[in-house]
């Protein structure tokens, strides 16, 4: 009862009491921030996706259902590109084979956001899978790790 109430009940458990937090650090090309673009069929999804990685401190954009797999129609300066959970067959086909199949966009690295993970069919296609739902933590470390792996090639 004689406990003051400005300290804590645990004292071995530390407290953070400051109140700004540190921007994360994400690493930066020449010409600014890593770009992104995000192809999926679910719009809340891919519009959360494109938020939270803004926030993060890339240059992300989510490609409509406009975007028919052309690599002529990604932004320009594109570093990644993420496949959206619930992208529809064809429009993922689409991607995979032009963007393949194109000098300019051959070995840019994609990352798919998966409820189910078939790691042969993505060695195959040269995906690298994320198990979805992930926090944007995660996602933004496998997509350094993508990036370095990018950079390795």
């Amino acid at each position: 009862m004689g406990e003051s109430p400005s300290r804590p009940h645990n004292p071995s458990v530390p407290i953070n009491t400051t109140l700004t937090k540190e921007p994360p650090t994400v690493p930066q090309r020449e010409s600014g921030p890593i770009k992104i673009a995000i192809l999926g069929g679910d719009v809340l999804v891919s519009r959360s996706l494109e938020v939270a990685l803004r926030r993060a401190g890339y240059d992300a954009c989510y490609l409509n259902g406009s975007f028919s797999g052309e690599p002529a129609e990604l932004p320009e300066d594109v570093s990644l590109v993420i496949l959206a959970p619930r992208i529809g067959v064809e429009r993922r086909k689409a991607f995979l084979s032009n963007g393949r199949s194109s000098a300019a966009t051959a070995g840019l690295p994609v990352l798919e956001l998966a409820t189910v993970l078939d790691e042969v069919r993505a060695e195959q296609e040269g995906v690298s899978l994320v198990a979805w739902p992930c926090s944007t933590e995660e996602l933004t470390r496998r997509i350094e790790a993508a990036l370095l792996e990018g950079e390795g090639d």
